[in-house]
């Protein structure tokens, strides 16, 4: 408790909440925004170095876009874009094969008592009002 009081004091900031802002802060500013930037950029480098040399180039598109949307399927982009939570969207687990939007409405709709029952309510009112 006196050791508390006197950080308080001296308005120090405990080095457990210094990680977690740092932390937080970096999650929200470089793994969202900076680090799919510069992995847009090597990616546009690599490819064109590689056609160059006339040999096979990778694909970091995927792992910007993951990165950039808080690793939400792609599939599911569109809940964000409707207001649903990234949170809740990373409850949401499709299946590898499906594909095509209306095919994907439809399967959520067909499955929404599993979904509900891995979201808060809050959650699932806005996932209600995105797909009916």
């Amino acid at each position: 408790m006196n050791n508390t009081i006197t950080m308080l004091k001296k308005n120090k900031k405990d080095p457990l909440d210094r990680a977690i802002d740092y932390m937080l802060k970096f999650q929200r500013t470089d793994a969202i925004f900076e680090i799919p930037k510069l992995l847009a950029v090597v990616d546009s480098i690599q490819k064109y170095v590689f056609s160059q040399s006339k040999m096979k180039c990778g694909d970091y598109s995927v792992f910007a876009s993951l990165l950039e949307n808080e690793q939400v399927d792609e599939r599911l982009q569109f809940l964000i874009d409707y207001g649903v939570p990234c949170s809740a969207v990373k409850k949401v687990k499709l299946p590898e094969e499906l594909t095509g939007y209306p095919n994907l409405i439809q399967y959520l709709k067909d499955n929404i008592s599993q979904i509900s029952s891995k979201l808060i309510p809050y959650e699932m009112k806005l996932m209600n009002e995105a797909l009916f």
